[in-house]
């Protein structure tokens, strides 16, 4: 049966059971009963994969709501056993092969496979943005000063996408500054902004959204990075903020999609 809903609160089930799961799969997805599914699975923390979920049918399922067109064949593993076997799926060799190939064309590359959703400056207030009662940008600026000069894209993450975030450049990670969820300005949100060296500095930055809460983040200062290097990953998707300085420009002709590794720009 699709889940019941908390009276009041439309975007919560009160409860699935595994076993109706099949007979979901077979209604055609919509956003209400895939939002309800990744709630549901949340709340059961690592006990969800105990529960003989066939991970690999809802997986299917997903990718047909989201019209998912990436290979398969670009991850592994093939099959999913557990819920992180899918969510973070890592790059199959001949995928990294690939992509290195690709960031390589650009002195800047995408560190995520996501949906490009704005571009522009940060500190021109042309563009707001605003995650719950936070203003991301005002906040970001207001915590490292020289990101205001500097041109920005928002990358979102879909929930079928691919998690893991790679260094877009060459360079040396000089900073790394956190700002835990419910600090500061940033409200519900949790901020891990990696500043690297190349000798300008380009940001990076993950926004964890209230639902999301961490990001786990691999590389440590003073270390040297290349181009597809993994910086790190989501436990449960969110969005990337990329920070370039002001001398630099992005392609006129970006796609709305982009996947890890693509060329972004030139300096």
């Amino acid at each position: 049966m699709v889940p019941s809903k908390i009276e009041g609160h439309s975007d919560f089930p009160v409860k699935m059971d595994p076993k109706d799961l099949p007979e979901l799969y077979e209604t055609i997805p919509t956003a209400e009963s895939v939002e309800m599914l990744f709630v549901w699975l949340k709340s059961l923390g690592p006990e969800r994969d105990m529960l003989g979920i066939d991970y690999n049918r809802m997986a299917e399922w997903v990718f047909e709501f989201y019209n998912y067109d990436t290979p398969l064949r670009s991850f592994v593993p093939v099959r999913y056993e557990g819920f992180y076997d899918w969510f973070l799926r890592r790059l199959s060799p001949e995928a990294r092969l690939i992509a290195r190939y690709k960031s390589n064309l650009s002195q800047v590359c995408s560190p995520v496979e996501a949906l490009v959703s704005y571009k522009g400056k940060i500190g021109d207030g042309s563009i707001e943005l605003k995650q719950g009662k936070a203003n991301l940008l005002k906040a970001l600026e207001n915590s490292v000063p020289e990101i205001g000069s500097h041109n920005f894209l928002k990358f979102n993450l879909r929930k079928c996408y691919y998690h893991r975030v790679h260094s877009p450049v060459d360079g040396i990670v000089e900073e790394i500054i956190r700002h835990p969820q419910g600090t500061g300005a940033f409200g519900n949100n949790s901020v891990t902004c990696l500043k690297i060296s190349i000798p300008e500095p380009v940001f990076v930055c993950a926004i964890g959204e209230k639902s999301v809460q961490s990001f786990n983040c691999l590389p440590k200062v003073g270390d040297r990075l290349d181009k597809m290097d993994e910086l790190g990953w989501f436990w449960w998707g969110s969005m990337v903020l990329l920070s370039v300085p002001p001398s630099v420009e992005f392609r006129g002709d970006l796609p709305e999609k982009v996947f890890v590794g693509d060329p972004l720009l030139r300096f």
